[in-house]
This record gives C-alpha cells, structure tokens and sequence, in this order.
C-alpha cells in the first residue's frame, strides 16, 4: 500500500500537537490542583461566623509556615462532614475519635497528622453522666416518657455510644429503650439538665465540671478516651505536606514555652495546648465499640 509522504508528515505534525496539547493541559490541571487552597473542616459548629472566629488564626499560622494556603469549609453535621471528605472536597478535618473511627471504617484515604493537648497538656478525655444535684431517682425518672436524656450530637463520642454503654450497665438496657434528645453541644445538655428539661445528660467531663457551681452534678465519668485530631485526605494532600504539618504543630510547646504561647493565643482553645503524633492503637476500643452499635448515628441529625 503507497502512503503519501506528504501526508505522512502532516500525520505526524497533528500527532506531535495532540502530544503537546495534552502534555500542556496534564500540567495545566496539576498546577491548578497545587496552588487551590487546601480545604480545612472543624468540628460541626452552630455558625459560620463562630468557626471563623474559632480557627481562622490557626489557619493564617499555617499559611505562614508552609507553602501552602488555607480555607475553611462549614458543615451543620458530621454526617456532612464525612460525606464531603470521602468525596475528596475536604483536604484537612479536625475531628473527635468516633467520626474518626466511623470516616475510617468508610475509606481508606485518611492520615492521622497530630492529636491535640488540653489545657492540662494530657491527650486523653473523659465523659461523664450528669444530672442535677439532688436527684437521686434518675434512672427510674428515664423510664417515664416524659424525662428524657440529653446528648450533644450522634457523632459525639460522648453522646450516644457513652450513655448507651453507662445505661446497659446501671438498667440492662440499651439507649434505643429510653427517650432522648440531641441538644446540639455539651453546653446544651448541661443547661438542659440544670433547668430540669432532661434527667440525664451525657458531655465532656472537663466541660461539665464548669457548670458545678450551678448544681450540675457528674454521677458517672467514662474511662479516658484518646483526644481530637488533625487528619488529612490522602487523595488530595501529599505526603510532603502531611509530614510538614506534623513537623510543624508537634514543635508547638504552648504550655511552655511563652513564644509558642503568644503564636497560638488567638486559635481555638481546642487547639492552642499543643500537638503530639498519633497513636493509632488508642482509638481501638472505639472503633470495637462503634462496629457493635446497633443504630446507623451516620444517618441520624439532631
């Protein structure tokens, strides 16, 4: 068969464009991808304007020190918050243990960077169950449909796989037997226990032991749970920018060091104690207590 070597070469003129057309778009979408912001999503909060208050000068530290620039993603629920992150719309996540444990159980593309301190410099937590000073009937005033249980969200680790488990052992029964509420954070359950609109509550220990002098009492505390964390989604952050971050918050030593105090006094109280590296081990039980629920808290809102 006789081909034209005019054609030919113009053959190759048109394949050596296509080449170079796709080489160039290839390293077009790549430098898109690197320099877009990375997406940052904290804990569900009631606004908007409170999480930008909240962790906008965490981020603008972050900024600062690496590479890389920063924006902020709201979510209403975890539930949402998940979702988007298995979606690859969310690069970073401040997250408690159980929507860890739960994000992880779902996908694979999820890198622990550090887990945060509190104010104590301790990396662990408790929950506790709270009712109001005096009332000494509570697990029988649960049983009566008209004195229900208050928990923060279903995503919280001490809403409700906390008090399922304390109720299991003090009643014999599982929360799915009682009513209950989700009021949306700690400081609503302990202000519904404290007005008498729930008998029972169930927050963070630390945090309930600010509302003592308002006859909110702790009748039961969890055993210590391993703290929140920054993770990174895999798919959409690298390694290098993984290994920067962690190099980065670990370094921190608020609590010590005044410098490191005066560069953190803006952030989120949640996250200006300092960071250490994760220890993938402590959220075990978790995760065994998570795969024994008996209620999807993925598919459940407040």
């Amino acid at each position: 068969m006789h081909v034209n070597k005019g054609f030919s070469a113009m053959l190759g003129i048109h394949l050596m464009i296509l080449l170079l057309s796709t080489l160039i778009s290839s390293a077009a979408l790549a430098n898109t991808v690197a320099e877009r912001p990375l997406r940052f999503a904290p804990i569900p909060m009631a606004s908007k304007e409170h999480m930008a208050q909240e962790y906008l000068p965490f981020l603008d530290y972050l900024e600062q020190h690496t590479d890389q620039r920063y924006e902020l993603a709201y979510h209403a629920h975890y539930a949402d918050l998940l979702n988007d992150f298995a979606e690859d719309k969310i690069d970073l996540a401040y997250l408690g243990p159980l929507p860890y444990i739960a994000l992880t159980e779902r996908i694979s593309q999820v890198a622990p960077v550090v887990q945060f301190l509190d104010a104590s410099g301790a990396s662990a937590y408790t929950c506790a169950l709270v009712a109001f000073a005096g009332q000494t009937e509570v697990f029988r005033a649960i049983e009566s449909s008209e004195s229900s249980i208050a928990l923060t969200q279903p995503l919280s680790t001490c809403g409700y796989l906390v008090m399922n488990q304390e109720l299991k052992q003090r009643t014999g029964l599982g929360l799915d037997r009682y009513s209950y509420v989700y009021t949306g954070s700690h400081e609503e359950v302990a202000l519904g226990v404290i007005l008498g609109n729930y008998a029972l509550g169930s927050m963070k220990t630390l945090i309930a032991t600010q509302y003592h002098h308002l006859g909110l009492r702790v009748l039961a505390e969890s055993l210590p749970m391993p703290g929140f964390l920054l993770v990174a989604n895999t798919h959409t952050v690298s390694a290098e920018t993984v290994q920067a971050l962690k190099t980065l918050l670990a370094a921190l030593d608020p609590l010590n060091v005044p410098a490191d105090q005066e560069a953190v006094r803006a952030w989120s109280a949640s996250l200006c104690c300092g960071a250490v590296e994760v220890e993938a081990q402590a959220y075990d039980d978790i995760r065994a207590d998570w795969l024994e629920l008996d209620i999807d808290l993925l598919d459940t809102y407040p």
